[in-house]
């Protein structure tokens, strides 16, 4: 008999079966359905390593499911799926956040958040993979929340927003979005949209043919009027417009004198105090505005925003605008790093006026700086030091230099030769005479070399009452700690701007105040915290609640900051029970009842007791692959295998029954390479544990596996010679090590997935061979019969195949399961009967 179990793939629910359908140690995902009771709207030692995105992939895997239980048998596969208990996870303390209340929590990402204009305590979260929730305490110091869209096609939320026609601010439509930090994972993109009258009761999918595939980026809504904005992350991109609710779409792209050209969209705002104006952010183009609810545009870029958005490197521009006066503030992002950050007050003009702020930025404390010995009088100013230290991209402060004063200032540079760069949006008044200093300095999306992460990561907001006052986000601190304004940790970057006072092009800006960290800053004075609070770094969207303060959404999940116009509020959690973690790998601790996890963005975490949905973090910055083992020494304990990004601070955690860890955890193993070339890691390197000998395991290098006997204190590269790493490896992820078959244990079968290969060994030690009959495309699972080595199970994005021979032949098993989206497979034996369960 074959069950078969459709279960969410970036889910960010983990529930574990209980009762007499499955036995101790069997775990699977799947989503959680919305709690029927909710109301409808009317900490531990850990290393400190900063968030980053994961590498683009040629396909991210799904989640891997890794228990002691492998050989646990089913009392009757006709009970399943039996009953299900969340496990969350929900908050888990401890996390990359700094002096926020309650216990530093973390939870997942939330890209888009809306907050109801009249009630402070409404608010909806988009989450990144977890689809949209609602909660309406969302003042209480733990906020309740419920999750709306998980019946609904995809969970990976793009844009969210009011229908401006509804003064009850019960229509709200939704976009579907790929912005996952890890490569972009995420659900289907058909439909494009969907909407819901009654705050999020019922929904109603949008579905259009011009739509499918399509990354929101922006939504407008107005009565019959919508207009869907679309990256161009996996489709065309572009903007779309249906003046019927939705039943019909037409592409707005420069046809009928339309005036915008056909590029991706990566904002789309609406003016609060003119109904039928709307502005929109176009790739490559500029900013433009329309005044009939996205019908015609006019293209409103100066030649300064134009220069910026023709940069090869532009990569977004995120608006925001004043509901006081109009005022439309404009950001554009390149390489992922803020270029240009400005506003316009008369919008509506035919050629409207900008004013360019500064660059928040902060002084480096490592001291990284060069002497200056020359700046041309020429457009861009070209800068000579001397075996300078600096990459393209970087922000770089200049001081001191005389006669060509103009080359005094903060500007990004870029990176001529060993010892020159120029100066961007510069031009000499005067001839060099002597002197200068030029030193690196931290914007708000840091990085050492060129590359932040402002393509998702960078958020604006106008302030409600104040049309002075202007909110960026970027994504996190610089990378020397402590910084200038006091951050110890990879927290968030925000900032306070002030347009009533002028550039100061110095670091750091008289016009701009930190948001969070030190209120005792002398060079900035009113920035910060009452706290030294920071949220999690990786920032994604601010929004105004009823109360005034923000709610700002990010990676590590949804904060408050109070007071936002002083320094006197702080940075408060309204995570509550939300539940939208990335993990991309889980592994369950049979000996102290305790699931483990490896997350996008929010480090290692692990249940705080059997059962519980409240987590802890074991580590931080984004999780690397774990994996649980019987204790060799000692199996009435355990050991815990963890890392984050790159395998950086691989180690081994073992715990006793009770879930404490013993004395001397925890070890961090050498990795020592004995026999072939040093191990490459990836972003997310696979690891397995030996099924039958818990000393040994795999890697994945990126360049080749690697075997250790010794719980990973030593290394074997195998397939030296044919680099495995050509064959896709660095993208595979499946893993399996040591079998059984006839009741006789062999712990040196291995096989593992190297992108549309599949390389095992059967007896003894050494390298691995191709099983070159597997027929299928890229692996996204691959699983051995617990109690027969020689079958094995494998799916690719939508076929789902089986051996009986180690390889020597595939047998295709689709079957009914045409148009499924693929990610996991697990397999489940009862006696001689086996299920094969698919996610």
């Amino acid at each position: 008999m074959m069950s078969k179990i459709l279960a969410s793939c970036l889910t960010v629910h983990l529930l574990l079966t209980v009762g007499a359908a499955l036995a101790d140690g069997a775990a699977i995902l799947e989503k959680q359905r919305p709690a029927k009771s909710a109301r409808m709207p009317a900490s531990v030692p850990r290393h400190v390593m900063p968030p980053d995105d994961a590498p683009d992939l040629p396909e991210a895997r799904g989640p891997s499911l890794q228990s002691l239980g492998s050989n646990a048998q089913l009392s009757g596969l006709e009970s399943l799926p039996g009953t299900w208990i969340s496990q969350g996870p929900g908050a888990a303390s401890g996390g990359q956040v700094e002096n926020v209340s309650p216990d530093d929590e973390v939870v997942g990402a939330i890209h888009t958040v809306l907050a109801h204009p009249l009630d402070a305590d409404s608010l909806y979260a988009g989450t990144v993979n977890g689809g949209v929730w609602l909660t309406t305490n969302a003042t209480d110091t733990s906020p309740v929340w419920m999750a709306l869209t998980d019946d609904q096609p995809s969970l990976s939320i793009g844009a969210m927003e009011y229908d401006r026609s509804d003064p009850t601010h019960q229509t709200i439509v939704v976009g579907f979005g790929l912005y996952s930090s890890f490569s972009r994972t995420g659900g289907t993109l058909a439909p494009g949209l969907i909407r819901t009258t009654d705050g999020g009761a019922f929904w109603t999918a949008i579905d259009h043919a011009l739509l499918d595939g399509e990354a929101c980026s922006g939504i407008y809504a107005h009565g019959p009027v919508m207009l869907f904005a679309g990256n161009a992350i996996n489709g065309a991109g572009g903007l779309y417009r249906s003046t019927n609710g939705g039943v019909d779409w037409t592409t707005i792209d420069g046809a009928g004198g339309s005036g915008l050209p056909d590029y991706a969209v990566h904002d789309l705002a609406s003016d609060p105090s003119h109904t039928n104006r709307l502005y929109l952010t176009l790739e490559g183009q500029g900013i433009f505005r329309s005044d009939s609810r996205g019908l015609s545009w006019t293209n409103i870029s100066d030649s300064r925003i134009t220069s910026v958005f023709g940069g090869a490197d532009q990569n977004n521009a995120e608006l925001t605008v004043s509901p006081v006066n109009g005022r439309v503030y404009l950001s554009v992002i390149s390489s992922g790093q803020a270029e240009y950050i400005g506003y316009t007050d008369n919008p509506g003009a035919a050629t409207p006026v900008w004013t360019e702020m500064d660059i928040p930025c902060i002084p480096s404390t490592s001291g990284t700086s060069a002497t200056v010995t020359g700046a041309t009088n020429a457009t861009p100013i070209e800068i000579t030091a001397v075996a300078h230290p600096f990459n393209s991209g970087e922000w770089v402060a200049i001081s001191n230099v005389t006669g060509n004063t103009a080359a005094n200032g903060v500007f990004r540079i870029d990176d001529t030769g060993d010892d020159t760069f120029t100066l961007r949006n510069s031009s000499g008044n005067g001839t060099y005479t002597g002197g200068g200093i030029a030193t690196r300095v931290g914007g708000l999306n840091p990085r050492d070399k060129p590359g932040g992460q402002g393509a998702i990561h960078f958020s604006i907001v106008a302030h409600p009452t104040d049309t002075n006052t202007v909110f960026v986000g970027g994504d996190r601190q610089p990378v020397s700690v402590p910084t200038f304004v006091g951050a110890n940790d990879y927290s968030g970057n925000l900032w306070r701007g002030d347009t009533s006072v002028s550039r100061g092009m110095s670091c750091p800006s008289p016009q701009w105040q930190h948001l969070t960290h030190s209120d005792s800053i002398a060079a900035i004075p009113g920035g910060g915290t009452a706290s030294t609070s920071s949220p999690h770094a990786d920032s994604r969207e601010m929004v105004f609640d009823a109360n005034g303060d923000i709610i700002e959404g990010d990676d590590g999940g949804i904060y408050r900051r109070t007071s936002p116009l002083s320094n006197s509020g702080d940075w408060v959690s309204v995570i509550g029970d939300l539940r939208c973690s990335e993990q991309h790998d889980i592994a369950y601790d049979t000996v102290s009842d305790i699931i483990i996890s490896g997350n996008q963005d929010t480090g290692t975490t692990y249940q705080k007791a059997p059962g519980s949905a409240s987590w802890d973090s074991l580590s931080t910055a984004d999780g690397g692959d774990v994996a649980v083992s019987l204790n060799p020494g000692n199996p009435a304990q355990s050991v815990r295998y963890s890392s984050s990004q790159g395998l950086s601070y691989f180690r081994r955690d073992t715990y006793n029954v009770s879930g404490a860890p013993v004395v001397g955890s925890p070890v961090y193993p050498t990795l020592t390479v004995t026999n072939g070339e040093a191990l490459t890691t990836q972003f997310v390197t696979p690891l397995a544990i030996n099924r039958v000998d818990p000393s040994r395991l795999m890697i994945g290098g990126e360049n080749s596996p690697y075997e250790s006997f010794d719980q990973g204190d030593n290394l074997v590269e195998l397939n030296q010679a044919q680099g495995l790493s050509d064959n896709g490896f660095s993208g595979g992820r499946s893993i399996i090590y040591g079998g059984r078959r006839l009741g006789v244990d062999n712990p040196d079968v291995v096989y593992l997935a190297a992108g549309a290969e599949i390389w095992g060994r059967t007896t003894g030690l050494g390298d691995l061979t191709n099983a070159t009959a597997y027929p299928g495309g890229y692996v996204r699972g691959l699983v051995m019969d617990p109690e027969d080595w020689m079958t094995l199970f494998v799916v690719d994005s939508d076929q789902v195949f089986a051996t009986t021979n180690a390889g020597g032949s595939w047998t295709d098993i689709t079957g009914d399961l045409s148009g499924a989206d693929l990610r996991s497979v697990e397999c489940i034996r009862d006696g001689t009967r086996t299920a094969v369960v698919v996610g």
